[in-house]
């Protein structure tokens, strides 16, 4: 019984599961002592729960918490042998619509079936234990052949369509990795119009639909690297995210979808919708677009202005006359008026009498009008009356409309903070949070509640030779991680997301 020590160790080492579930179909009492062997070799290492399909129990017994969600919880173990009252394929067929309907939402388990036969067995019987197992979506499941004490393994690739053996032994790779290669399987995804994360473009030339997407290079990369093609049986140019949402997941529960063709955010996902969550790949900012408000201005005194505008008329005329009148251009440069009416001391003073009384004239208007300005600097004054609205406080206490899309308002405002739930009562739902941003740039009188990529794209949109209109605040109201969604019981889950 080399084998089931080999068998033992593989499960207890490579596969490292919580608990095994040996399934039957007799009593235990009626176990050969090859099925005892391993039974008991197996319960000395991990727990064994042992069921009796044939037995009233089992029902109960398959309805506890952990075969909801078995992943990473539980490992099948079949062990089938030929009796007077059964037919092994299909008492292995009725285990496997067993264990597929044990966990209708989430990913199956690996599973082994081991089979008894003193007969040759049939290959055609086997093809179509693996086969219905794969219209089940049980990916990782392997048949261990048990005949005169020769053990072969047949293991099906539903990507490849063939069904492999090989003698068992210490180097088997009882569930080899089906998914690193997926020979140009179709995995079937639904677009829509939503930029930025989707942005269809129709070329009427080559006659197809053309997209870009953020965080689509990550879907491109996996169907470069497990070789599958990605196929849109569905399309939409719908806007509204909800009704979007809707779609996807009707088809990802009845199967026309596999997965999400991006990461989307965990809060666009109901918990009660039956579809399968992989792992938080990214984390996405979810923030508040306020308007560009300047927070101070100058206010300049009248008075000011006024004697600013005598300088330079005085200025003027001074330049006119000394060029009609002809004075002696040493004495009158630019600089040197622009000293003299500043009340400012000159290297040279004119010799002759009409320029010194012209001369003259200008340091008493100098003295009159521009000494007088310059005390009137001290008067100007930087006035701060604006607000930033970069708190929820600045937020609140405003008198701005606040717009945030109904699929967000349920996670970001569910907070027992006295100022959240007060934005919360205050928010107006809008389908399209893009009209906020149109909103915000027309009137600058709204927020806009919305995830930092869409904020981004507003304020892109919104800019205008260079001037933006708008502006992100600087808390970061929520946090939510990015991740993609899958079928009912999607066998990819777990290599896609690793």
């Amino acid at each position: 019984m080399d084998w089931v020590n080999i068998l033992k160790t593989k499960i207890q080492c490579d596969l490292q599961p919580y608990q095994v579930v040996m399934i039957t179909n007799r009593s235990h009492h009626d176990l050969s002592v090859e099925e005892n062997i391993l039974h008991q070799s197996i319960i000395r290492e991990i727990p064994v729960k042992l069921v009796d399909i044939k037995q009233p129990d089992a029902d109960t017994l398959f309805s506890q918490p952990e075969f909801r969600n078995p992943r990473h919880v539980v490992f099948y173990l079949a062990v089938m042998r030929k009796t007077i009252n059964s037919n092994i394929t299909e008492s292995t067929l009725t285990i496997i619509d067993l264990l597929a309907s044990l966990s209708p939402v989430h990913r199956q388990p690996k599973c082994l079936i081991i089979i008894f036969s003193d007969d040759s067995g049939s290959d055609d019987s086997f093809y179509q234990i693996l086969k219905f197992a794969w219209t089940k979506k049980i990916l990782d499941i392997t048949i261990l052949q048990v005949k005169n004490g020769m053990i072969l393994t047949h293991i099906y690739n539903p990507f490849r369509q063939r069904i492999t053996q090989q003698p068992f032994g210490i180097q088997t790779n009882i569930f080899p990795d089906k998914l690193k290669n997926m020979m140009g399987y179709p995995v079937n995804m639904m677009i829509w119009d939503r930029p930025p994360f989707l942005n269809l473009v129709e070329d009427k030339k080559e006659k197809i639909i053309k997209f870009k997407a953020i965080y689509y290079s990550l879907t491109e990369l996996l169907s470069e690297k497990l070789n599958f093609t990605i196929k849109y049986p569905r399309r939409t140019y719908e806007r509204d995210i909800s009704t979007i949402s809707e779609m996807q997941v009707s088809g990802l529960s009845d199967g026309t979808l596999n997965m999400s063709p991006i990461i989307l955010p965990l809060t666009t996902f109901n918990p009660n919708w039956k579809i399968e969550i992989g792992a938080f790949l990214l984390w996405s900012k979810y923030v508040v677009v306020v308007p560009i408000i300047s927070p101070t201005h100058i206010l300049v005194p009248f008075r000011i202005l006024v004697y600013t505008s005598i300088l330079a008329v005085t200025l003027a005329i001074s330049i006119f006359s000394i060029r009609y009148f002809k004075f002696e251009r040493r004495y009158w440069k630019v600089n040197y008026l622009l000293q003299i009416l500043l009340n400012m001391t000159i290297p040279k003073t004119p010799r002759n009498s009409y320029e010194r009384i012209f001369f003259v004239c200008l340091v008493w208007l100098s003295m009159m009008y521009f000494n007088v300005l310059f005390a009137s600097l001290h008067d100007v004054n930087l006035i701060h009356d604006g607000v930033a609205y970069d708190t929820f406080e600045e937020i609140d206490n405003s008198d701005m409309s606040i717009y945030v899309e109904p699929t967000f308002i349920s996670q970001f405002l569910a907070t027992n903070d006295g100022v959240m739930q007060r934005i919360r009562k205050k928010a107006i739902f809008l389908p399209l949070i893009e009209d906020c941003g149109r909103k915000l740039k027309d009137t600058g009188k709204v927020v806009c509640l919305t995830s930092k990529i869409r904020a981004q794209k507003m304020i892109r949109d919104s800019t205008y030779l260079g001037a933006a209109s708008m502006r992100i605040a600087k808390e970061v109201f929520w946090y939510t991680p990015l991740t993609y969604s899958y079928e009912r019981q999607s066998p990819f889950v777990e290599k896609f997301d690793g």
